[in-house]
């Protein structure tokens, strides 16, 4: 449209019968039409500056998400790295505990099927009551021995475990986080495309009201002459 009403001045300035009709009519159409056209420029470059500050903020905003990104992946990483520390770490603690189980249980049922058997062999070695005294602290140490030591396998085991639950809570937090993060990222990359489509839009007017106001000032320049 712009373009065509300039061809359309411009067509009339090289008609001398339109020129010389109303040359000053016509100029003032045309200074008229180049300070509508300037203005536009002006509108222009006042949105392109607005818009390439909001892409800037956007772009600091991006970097703040990728450095976040990194910081969380550097946290998972050392997580995972921990939970599996602790999975080796209860493995042998659960084979610990397993094999030790499997001792006291075999020792029990031994105990129980010889119980008199082992009564009488105890009375029968034992050299005087203080020594038959000593032989039943000492199974009974061993027998108290065995239960600590299950105990604290057990202890250990519950330690682990809250620990590694506690990891676990934390690594699903982290790549919550994470997913928010990249989701973000995403739509604020998106919101970026938008942004430089607009600006380069603003820019391909600007340069037509360019092209328009070099038109304009020529066909004035053309008319001044008549």
């Amino acid at each position: 449209m712009a373009f065509s009403f300039c061809l359309f001045l411009l067509s009339a300035h090289f008609s001398p019968s339109f020129a010389s009709k109303n040359p000053k009519r016509e100029l003032k159409k045309i200074e008229k039409r180049l300070r509508t056209e300037k203005r536009k420029i002006e509108q222009a470059i006042e949105k392109e500056k607005s818009i390439l500050t909001e892409i800037e903020n956007t772009n600091k905003a991006l970097r703040k998400k990728h450095e976040e990104l990194k910081h969380y992946n550097k946290r998972l990483t050392n997580t995972n790295s921990e939970i599996d520390k602790l999975n080796e770490e209860i493995l042998l603690l659960d084979k610990k505990l397993g094999d030790r189980k499997d001792i006291l249980k075999t020792r029990l049922r031994s105990l129980y099927k010889q119980q008199h058997g082992i009564i009488a062999d105890v009375l029968i070695s034992a050299r005087d009551y203080h020594d038959l005294i000593k032989k039943i602290r000492y199974i009974s140490f061993i027998a108290d021995h065995d239960n600590r030591l299950i105990e604290s396998y057990n202890s250990g085991m519950e330690e682990l475990s809250g620990k590694m639950a506690r990891l676990e809570g934390l690594r699903k937090d982290l790549e919550s986080s994470r997913k928010k993060i990249r989701i973000k990222t995403v739509e604020m990359k998106k919101e970026r495309e938008k942004k430089d489509q607009l600006l380069a839009s603003i820019k391909s007017k600007r340069g037509s009201y360019e092209k328009m106001v070099k038109e304009l000032e020529e066909s004035s320049k053309n008319l001044r002459e008549l």
